[in-house]
């Protein structure tokens, strides 16, 4: 949708390089519990 910011989480190494990334609808709220299994 052009004019909105979209919500994301974006995980990242220590080297700096993106490890996981996940685009949610503006509407949904991120899921946490999978935002912890990725960090695992």
């Amino acid at each position: 949708m052009e004019g909105f910011s979209e919500r994301a989480n974006v995980i990242v190494n220590e080297d700096g390089k993106v490890m996981w990334i996940k685009v949610y609808d503006i509407h949904q709220l991120p899921d946490v519990e999978e935002v912890i299994r990725q960090l695992r």
